[in-house]
């Protein structure tokens, strides 16, 4: 996911002197679901709808509670917007809905899907990992958001999650302070990864090390200092970098918009602008070796998804791997960025 940097942070010295973030955290975005989940009383068997197009860790929160995840297809239109259908979930019987906000763009149909889910007593989960920034007040107070920080999202910093829930109803839990193998992994990512520079040798087999023995959500404590401090610059410099993420995605959106093989693959422009998504359609696997060869780094979800699960969703399995992720990063160079957007109007023409 290289993508996704260099980052806003450049040393660790800009973390000095900040005021670390506030609010009730959790080591990871992973955790924070499992812990909502069984706050939730998600059981063995317990049925839990969530987007077909989504990351793995979604999958394997579901699973560590012993729930049964029930896969939703995504809109017949060439979007990567999930259809929540309201007769799906109920002819499964769900008893949770993890709405996924992707792309810093809330679902469109959020209301709706709130609506159903209170007028047939299933708890809901706002996961708003890419969407840190986003208005929520007109969210439903009775269901918990939950914010993240590691890599690829709106707020990127050394990882972490942070859970919003309006009616205080995880005050007074009380969860173990940050592990030893999670600070480390916080220090390698801000000093090799958030810094921009290549990881070193060690630090890969320090993260190898980590993950066979001490697996990121084995155990879930709060957020590490270093962690809480990073979220906290990031979130400050929110306003800075967003005028700048959306001039980038509008370079972006200029180069694909009237593209006679390539649009966008989201369904309205209001959106955060720290990526942009392009549908390839049928020329997908062109356009994919296209951005290798002109070495624009690009992140494909859909690869991933269907490389772990073999869904019987039509419209997921014609449309996931079309969908590809570029990085409008306010740290990423304009004239980089402009040479993307070149490359990308001059694609098959």
């Amino acid at each position: 996911m290289n993508y996704y940097f260099p980052g806003i942070i450049t040393s660790k010295g800009q973390l000095s002197g900040i005021k670390p973030l506030d609010g009730f955290t959790v080591n990871s975005g992973e955790s924070a679901m499992i812990l909502l989940m069984r706050c939730a009383g998600i059981k063995e068997g317990d049925k839990v709808a969530i987007p077909a197009f989504v990351c793995n860790s979604l999958r394997r929160a579901i699973k560590a509670v012993g729930g049964i995840p029930v896969y939703l297809d995504l809109n017949d239109d060439h979007t990567c917007i999930t259809n929540y259908s309201l007769s799906v979930m109920a002819a499964e019987n769900c008893k949770l809905v993890i709405l996924v906000h992707l792309y810093g763009q809330l679902h469109p149909y959020t209301k709706q899907i709130e609506a159903f889910c209170q007028a047939n007593h299933i708890f809901l989960i706002h996961d708003m990992a890419q969407s840190y920034g986003l208005p929520t007040a007109d969210l439903h107070k009775d269901f918990p958001v939950v914010y993240s920080f590691g890599p690829g999202k709106s707020t990127t910093a050394a990882g972490g999650a942070l859970i919003v829930w309006e009616n205080n109803k995880m005050k007074n839990m009380v969860l173990p302070n940050a592990s030893f193998p999670q600070r480390i992994r916080a220090g390698i990512f801000l000093s090799s990864r958030v810094y921009g520079k290549k990881i070193a040798t060690s630090s890969r087999l320090m993260e190898k090390v980590l993950d066979k023995f001490f697996p990121p959500s084995d155990r879930i404590t709060r957020m590490g200092k270093l962690q809480l401090q990073a979220a906290a610059y990031v979130i400050n410099k929110f306003e800075t970098t967003s005028s700048a993420r959306i001039h980038r995605w509008s370079i972006m959106h200029n180069a694909c918009t009237h593209h006679q093989y390539l649009a966008h693959a989201l369904p309205h422009e209001h959106t955060l602008g720290f990526k942009y998504i392009i549908d390839a359609g049928a020329y997908a696997q062109a356009f994919e070796q296209y951005l290798i060869k002109h070495g624009i780094p690009f992140y494909c979800l859909g690869k991933d998804v269907i490389s772990e699960e073999k869904l019987h969703l039509p419209t997921f399995n014609k449309n996931a791997t079309c969908f590809f992720e570029l990085s409008c990063e306010a740290s990423i160079p304009l004239e980089e960025i402009t040479r993307i957007a070149a490359l990308i109007a001059a694609f098959a023409n």
